[in-house]
């Protein structure tokens, strides 16, 4: 860390009354060495060279620009016009990581400028130890997760990574554990510079650069910051949000607005009484398959033509609003619960959605026109009998890996598994609280008199 140091006081760095210390929690951490009382100037400063947006890797070596020619896409177009559409720019900077973690290790290799900030970011070995995307699946902290959102959510980033490492690791001699190393620290480390002056971190918009910076990126996450960044015209700052910061204080920003989820997914921890509330998702295609028959194939070809659709069940904070309110679904997951939950009979059958003659171009028409059909309880009772069965799966599967905490004594002296557990209690409850709300709903549902009817006829073509 001293190498790096003394690195960062070369280039311009500069960090009066801030020390770097190690954390028993988070790796290293920024730390006040002296009390602030200074509202306006900075405690920070990084020098604009220094800020490494996919634009600026354009300036570094020929061998990697090559790199970057050869792996963005589409070819017809300039690099400096590839780098910056979706997605690329986060590609970019993850093989500039993945580079020179590669090129750091070979022997006889001329130093790059970067080496030192390289040398600065966690090990692999301490992503192995602290990250859950290092986790295999036979790993009894894996396991430990199985029934959960994040569960899914690790073996479809493992497996995108690898078909992405499948189509780049001929660029040079990259490993797959390279590529994972790099996608981490990435997003562990990357920050979108807004086009604003000023920004803490809470609100993200998907405007401005993302960006990599040395020195800034060991500033902790808090949920009550005591630094915000903004920009200058020579670089970036960090400043206090308020004065004085007392002598001792860690110096921390907010990462945002994150549940522990997502904490735990893209930074390996959690936090304690976190006041962002979580989600649990489930996928849509159990319910909604194409692949089923014709009839879900129309379904779903409306519903990809929605803005912004994702095939994700939600389950989130309870509110007051709706029928559905107090389980905890959102709006647009009941939309599609109806969506499956209507047949050939409810008049549901083509791609141009319509509803007794009613087209149906949006969630409200969909809701909306399922609320007013005259067996609009019946659609509603078997939503809630669909979600009830997902949530009381999910949650029989969380509850049947508890014995593993029980039997693996091990586990406690592991840095994930209290992160693990944290998570793992607040998605059980929230799926707990989906079964007790749906159930309490079916048995209101049970008694209107349409779905009484509608039972009672059932009951009698049965017996016929």
């Amino acid at each position: 860390m001293q190498q790096f140091l003394t690195w960062c006081q070369e280039q311009g760095i500069r960090y009066n009354n801030v020390d770097i210390k190690q954390t028993d929690y988070a790796g290293h951490g920024l730390f006040l060495n002296s009390t602030w009382n200074d509202s306006t100037s900075s405690l920070v400063h990084i020098p604009q060279n220094l800020v490494l947006t996919a634009s600026t890797l354009l300036t570094l070596s020929t061998k990697f620009v090559n790199v970057l020619d050869t792996a963005l896409s589409p070819s017809t177009l300039p690099l400096d016009q590839r780098i910056q559409l979706p997605g690329n720019d986060r590609t970019s900077l993850r093989l500039f990581l993945a580079y020179e973690i590669n090129q750091d290790k070979k022997q006889n290799n001329e130093s790059s400028f970067w080496q030192h900030y390289i040398h600065s970011l966690p090990s692999l070995s301490f992503f192995q130890e602290n990250h859950v995307l290092f986790l295999d699946p036979d790993d009894l902290l894996f396991q430990l997760l199985e029934g959960t959102s994040i569960a899914s959510s690790i073996r479809a980033k493992q497996a995108s990574l690898k078909r992405e490492w499948d189509h780049l690791h001929a660029l040079w001699d990259m490993t797959f554990e390279d590529w994972l190393l790099a996608d981490t620290l990435f997003w562990s480390r990357v920050v979108r510079l807004t086009n604003g002056d000023t920004n803490n971190d809470d609100d993200d918009d998907g405007t401005g650069d993302l960006a990599l910076i040395p020195f800034f990126d060991l500033a902790n996450h808090s949920t009550q910051p005591t630094i915000r960044w903004q920009l200058s015209n020579d670089g970036l700052d960090l400043v206090p949000f308020d004065v004085p910061i007392r002598d001792g204080t860690e110096l921390c920003l907010s990462y945002g607005q994150k549940p522990n989820q997502e904490l735990l997914f893209l930074h390996g921890f959690t936090l304690e009484d976190n006041p962002v509330v979580g989600q649990t998702t489930f996928s849509l295609s159990p319910f909604l398959n194409p692949g089923m028959d014709e009839e879900s194939a129309l379904k779903c070809q409306w519903l990809q033509q929605l803005d912004q659709f994702k095939p994700l069940l939600v389950l989130t904070q309870p509110s007051q609003s709706g029928l559905f309110g107090q389980t905890g679904w959102t709006f647009e997951s009941i939309c599609m619960m109806y969506l499956a939950a209507l047949d050939q009979d409810d008049k549901s059958s083509s791609v141009q959605l319509s509803l007794e003659g009613k087209k149906l171009t949006t969630w409200n028409d969909l809701s909306s026109a399922v609320e007013v059909l005259p067996h609009a309880p019946v659609i509603q009772l078997r939503v809630v009998m669909m979600l009830l069965d997902a949530s009381r799966y999910h949650l029989q599967q969380i509850s049947d890996h508890d014995t593993i905490l029980e039997e693996s004594d091990d586990l406690s002296e592991r840095n994930l598994t209290c992160h693990i557990v944290r998570y793992r209690d607040e998605e059980r409850q929230r799926l707990q609280q989906s079964v007790d709300s749906l159930s309490q709903l079916s048995e209101e549902l049970m008694q209107n008199p349409v779905v009484k009817d509608y039972l009672d006829a059932m009951n009698a073509d049965d017996d016929s």
